[in-house]
């Protein structure tokens, strides 16, 4: 691989060279890194790598206007959702939180089986990008 720093967990294209030979038994997923032995662990059951899950945490909000949105008494939104490069949004509420307002909680109404860290969210009111 080209480093491990190129890769994301549940990743499945651009895996190189060393799973072209059992391609048959494909498609590859990246399940996990030993960054400690430079190695990239990848799985042909996907369902290994992560159940289907309806929450997950956030970091390093980057709010577009530079600020939160103005919240609900309990500090968070209800919003639609869209998590990293696939095609489904999903409706969710978003609890915000720390010093900061830039790291938060969100709960979705619908399960996504391909969510893993260091992938992206954005999140929309409406069509407007927050």
């Amino acid at each position: 691989h080209r480093g491990l720093w190129f890769h994301t967990i549940g990743q499945r294209k651009g895996l190189g060279g060393a799973t072209r030979k059992f391609t048959h038994e494909g498609p590859w997923f990246v399940a996990g890194k030993d960054v400690a032995a430079n190695t990239l662990l990848v799985t042909n059951r996907y369902d290994l790598i992560q159940e289907p899950r309806r929450a997950f945490g956030v970091e390093d909000i980057n709010w577009i206007a530079g600020h939160p949105p103005v919240l609900q008494a309990d500090s968070s939104l209800d919003l639609t959702v869209k998590c990293r490069h696939g095609p489904n949004m999903h409706e969710c509420n978003l609890q915000v939180g720390g010093s900061d307002m830039r790291q938060g909680h969100v709960q979705l109404e619908s399960r996504d089986s391909g969510l893993a860290p260091g992938q992206w969210a954005a999140f929309y009111r409406g069509q407007e990008c927050l």
